[in-house]
């Protein structure tokens, strides 16, 4: 898996420093979703047919590394270019894979984090995208994380009270989570909004 290191450069009083921080950029095969977002931490089944998914699965298990899903912008598309792909992304790992009677895959892939593209390469066979880790662009301060966990646990209790029978686990499972970006993931993957 190529990994590039780039240094941060930060601006301070108009003047310009480099961080001694150094951010990756991983270059991953690439799966364009169409009507389907994958959020760290779920696991997800889905459908691919398009000749550069299947050749981003296959080179991605030769390799025995993640892909990288990104949503399309236009479910339409059938041959996405970097204009059609949303900044943000997951990188997930591949559980199972199953061919289909259309000679598709129907696959299984468990979200790790979130990551943004960086630079994408629409090659004849397959997508591949330079991904950097989203998180470590920027952290929030404590006080803003606890604002935004609470804010959660805010529209989640509202959302509970339209649920006849929510589940316990479920519940019991937010209510253990302290992170905003898990505690998002999490409530995202466990319900449906109608």
């Amino acid at each position: 898996m190529p990994v590039l290191s780039v240094p941060l450069r930060l601006v301070n009083n108009g003047e310009q420093m480099i961080n001694t921080q150094e951010t990756e950029t991983t270059v991953l095969n690439t799966i364009a979703l169409r009507g389907i977002v994958v959020f760290p931490g779920s696991t997800f089944s889905f459908e691919i047919g398009r000749t550069k998914s299947i050749n981003a699965l296959r080179y991605a298990q030769i390799n025995d590394e993640p892909l990288f899903l990104v949503p399309q912008d236009d479910i339409s598309v059938v041959d996405p270019q970097e204009n059609h792909l949303i900044k943000t992304g997951v990188i997930a790992r591949v559980l199972h894979t199953a061919e289909i009677d259309n000679g598709g895959l129907q696959i299984v892939v468990e979200g790790i984090k979130r990551a943004d593209r960086v630079e994408t390469d629409i090659l004849p066979d397959v997508i591949k995208c330079a991904v950097s880790d989203r998180r470590a662009k920027k952290l929030p301060s404590f006080a803003k994380e606890r604002i935004a966990v609470k804010e959660l646990y805010k529209v989640f209790s509202e959302y509970l009270n339209y649920i006849s029978k929510p589940s316990e686990e479920v519940i019991e499972e937010a209510n253990s989570i302290a992170d905003a970006s898990q505690l998002a993931d999490f409530l995202a993957n466990s319900f449906v909004v109608n």
